[in-house]
C-alpha cells in the first residue's frame, strides 16, 4: 500500500480522476485533529496558519491510500502530482499541540467571563424594570 499527501482539494480531485482512469483502488484521509488546531484563532497561529498556506496548502489534510500500485504507476503519480513531501513537525509536535490547547481553553475561559459579564450588564436592568412593574401595584 502506497500512502501520498498531503493534497489541497484541486490537486486531489486530479489525483482521484487519475486514479480512476488507471482503475486503482484507493481510499482518501483526512486529519481532522490537526485541522482543527491549524483553525486555531489566535495571534501566534495566524501568522503561522499565513506562512504555512503559502509554503504548503490551506489547511485542508487530504491523504491517499493507494493499493495494487506498480512500481511505474507510483513513478508516474509522483511526477503528475506534485504535492509536500510532510507536514511541517512545528505543526504535529506533541509541544504545538499542547500549546495549542492551552491557548484554546484559555481562550475559551476568556470569553465565557465575558458573556457572563455582558449578560449581567444587559439582563439587569431588565430584571429591575420587571420588578418595578411586578410590585408597583403594592
Amino acid at each position: 500500500m502506497n500512502e501520498f499527501g498531503p493534497f489541497t482539494p484541486q490537486e486531489l480531485e486530479k489525483a482521484v480522476d487519475w486514479l480512476q482512469s488507471k482503475n486503482l483502488n484507493f481510499e482518501i484521509s483526512k486529519d481532522q485533529k490537526v485541522e482543527d488546531l491549524f483553525r486555531l484563532n489566535d495571534g501566534q497561529n495566524i501568522v503561522a496558519q499565513a506562512e504555512f498556506r503559502t509554503e504548503v496548502y490551506l489547511a485542508q489534510i487530504f491523504n491517499l491510500k493507494i493499493t495494487d500500485m506498480t512500481v511505474e504507476q507510483v513513478k508516474e503519480f509522483q511526477l503528475l502530482f506534485s504535492f509536500a513531501e510532510k507536514i511541517p513537525q512545528r505543526f504535529l509536535s506533541p509541544e504545538f499541540q499542547e500549546a495549542a490547547f492551552g491557548r484554546k481553553k484559555k481562550q475559551q475561559t476568556k470569553k465565557m467571563a465575558w458573556s457572563w459579564i455582558m449578560a449581567i450588564i444587559l439582563g439587569a436592568p431588565i430584571l429591575f424594570s420587571i420588578l418595578q412593574i411586578l410590585f408597583k401595584g403594592e
